[in-house]
């Protein structure tokens, strides 16, 4: 994938282009146990498809304990072969989310 923001990471992702990555989960971001701020973003194009597991969010996937805030960013194209072809929040994981 693109970014991956895990271990109590508390990373600052501001204007960047996060685009073609390919995963089989979390192909633009996956955030792990963290609370990155993802601001002002354009995240397209990414692609989540696992042979092994159902492939989740291919723009933004955000898992156990993480409660990132999502903010002005521009989500749109990806595709994931299961769910959440934007963003999927799973297991234990909050988010502050306003996307333009």
């Amino acid at each position: 994938g693109g970014i991956l923001c895990s271990d109590n990471s508390n990373a600052f992702i501001f204007r960047n282009n996060i685009h073609h990555n390919y995963a089989d989960n979390g192909g633009g971001i996956w955030v792990n146990g963290s609370a990155p701020n993802i601001l002002n973003n354009t995240i397209a194009y990414n692609e989540c498809n696992s042979e092994t597991e159902p492939g989740l969010g291919a723009g933004i996937l955000i898992k156990a304990d993480s409660e990132p805030k999502i903010i002005s960013n521009l989500i749109c194209n990806n595709y994931s072969s299961y769910a959440g072809g934007g963003i999927v929040l799973k297991d234990t994981a909050t988010a502050f989310i306003s996307l333009i």
